[in-house]
């Protein structure tokens, strides 16, 4: 069974990226929180969201692993902005989404974050967190610039090269 993991700062597309390519592979889509509140280690008031504990993620994303691989699951695309933390074993690729800082701006501020918030994700795009922890935790990347909308040609790019890792 194949593992994509999608990763990114917020904001970035991972969602709508995940569960489009999960209906071109045929694979499972995950968010996070499939994996249940035990992954959950406290409550940033600041930040407003939850502290995710990346050791009980990973546990419980290998419980989930084990029961799609005895249903005889294809595959699964894992969205998080922590996905890029699996081990490298269980991943066959990491799809490293960019945007636009002033793009990724407007997004954020559209939701209604904070400024603190739209701050310290503007940074992790900035100094690309996830691309950087992705390529120490030793993963086969590939990146995807989703500043413009992804037309039906660069799907098709997206596709080959997807499936060239996965081959």
């Amino acid at each position: 069974m194949k593992v994509i993991a999608v990763t990114g700062s917020t904001g970035t597309g991972k969602t709508y990226i995940s569960k489009i390519l999960s209906k071109e592979v045929g694979y499972s889509y995950i968010a996070i929180s499939k994996l249940g509140r035990d992954i959950y280690s406290g409550y940033d008031k600041s930040r407003k969201t939850k502290i995710v504990d990346v050791n009980k993620m990973i546990s419980e994303f290998k419980k989930l692993y084990k029961k799609y691989k005895g249903k005889n699951k294809k595959g699964i695309i894992f969205d998080t902005h922590l996905s890029h933390y699996l081990p490298k074993n269980l991943v066959d690729i990491c799809l490293v989404l960019a945007c636009d800082i002033k793009k990724l701006k407007k997004i954020l501020e559209k939701r209604g974050y904070n400024n603190k918030k739209i701050r310290e994700n503007i940074d992790a795009e900035i100094f690309e967190v996830c691309y950087n922890e992705a390529l120490g935790q030793g993963h086969k990347i590939l990146k995807i610039d989703t500043s413009k909308r992804l037309t039906k040609k660069a799907w098709k790019i997206i596709l080959r090269k997807v499936n060239k890792f996965l081959a």
